[in-house]
C-alpha cells in the first residue's frame, strides 16, 4: 500500500510537472509571437511615417527662407528619431543580416554630412574636410547612419565652432573631430549606455540617450573599434578603427 501510494504521488506530481512545462511553453509562444506582431507593427509605423515626412519636405520649399529654415530643421530631427527606431528595431533583431563591402569611405561621409547641412549652415559650423579616395571594410547603409548620429550630436554640441574630418591610412582610422562644448570626463565612461544623456543631453534639451548606443551597436556590430577623447569645453574626438579584412562572424 505505501508503494502503491507513492507511485500515485510520483505520477500525479509528474503530470503536474508536464502540465506546467507545457503551460510555460504555451506562454513563450505567445510573448514571442506578441513581440513579433508588436515589432512588425512598429517597422509598418516606421516605413508609413516616411511618406508624409517626404512630402513635406516638398511642401516647405515655396515658404519664405526663416520659415523653410525653421522647418527643415524640425524634419530633420523627426527623420532622425525615425532612422533610429528603425535601426534600434533591426539591430536588437538577431536575424539582422549585414552586407561588409569594400566602399568608399569619401562618398558615406559626404552623404551623411549632406543630411545635416541644413543645420551645419544655419548654426555656422564649419567642416574641415579632405578625404581623398579611401576605402574601408564595411556596410554601407549602416555605416552612414552610424556617421549620421556623430554628425548630428556635433550639430547640437559644436555651434559656431569647427569639425575636423581626418583619415590615417597606416592605422585605418577615421578622426571626427569637434571644437564644441566637449564631454565631462563622469560622463565620458557613460556616453555608450543606453538612454544615458548627462550633462550634455539636459544642455540641448533634444537628447534621447539613444543615438551613440547605437553608434556603438553598430560599430561593434560592423568590428569597427571605436574610441573617444574629449576634454570639457574644448572638444570631442571620434576615433573609428576599420577592420583590414570581412570579419568571419559575417
Amino acid at each position: 500500500w505505501y508503494s502503491y501510494n507513492r507511485h500515485r504521488t510520483e505520477e500525479n506530481l509528474k503530470d503536474q510537472l508536464e502540465s506546467l512545462d507545457q503551460s510555460f511553453q504555451d506562454y513563450k509562444k505567445q510573448e514571442l509571437m506578441a513581440k513579433s506582431d508588436l515589432k512588425t507593427y512598429f517597422l509598418l509605423w516606421v516605413h508609413q511615417v516616411k511618406s508624409p515626412l517626404t512630402s513635406l519636405n516638398l511642401m516647405i520649399q515655396d515658404l519664405p527662407p526663416n520659415q523653410r529654415a525653421l522647418w527643415q530643421e524640425k524634419l530633420i530631427d523627426i527623420e532622425n528619431y525615425t532612422n533610429m527606431a528603425l535601426a534600434y528595431l533591426k539591430l536588437t533583431d538577431p536575424a539582422t543580416v549585414l552586407y561588409p563591402i569594400s566602399i568608399n569611405l569619401n562618398y558615406s561621409v559626404s552623404e551623411a554630412l549632406l543630411k545635416y547641412k541644413t543645420l551645419f549652415i544655419k548654426y555656422h559650423i564649419k567642416v574641415d574636410y579632405n578625404l581623398e579616395d579611401v576605402r574601408v571594410i564595411s556596410d554601407k547603409n549602416y555605416l552612414e547612419l552610424l556617421l549620421e548620429q556623430l554628425f548630428s550630436n556635433i550639430s547640437k554640441y559644436a555651434r559656431e565652432e569647427t569639425c575636423h574630418i581626418s583619415f590615417d591610412e597606416s592605422r585605418r582610422t577615421l578622426y571626427i573631430e569637434d571644437t564644441g562644448i566637449g564631454i565631462g570626463p563622469e560622463d565620458l565612461p557613460k556616453i555608450f549606455d543606453q538612454g544615458y544623456s548627462g550633462f550634455n543631453g539636459a544642455y540641448a534639451e533634444k537628447s534621447s540617450g539613444v543615438g551613440l548606443f547605437l553608434v556603438k551597436k553598430i560599430a561593434d556590430l560592423l568590428n569597427i573599434q571605436i574610441h573617444v577623447t574629449s576634454n570639457l569645453g574644448e572638444g570631442t574626438c571620434f576615433a573609428l578603427t576599420f577592420p583590414d579584412e570581412i570579419n568571419p562572424r559575417y
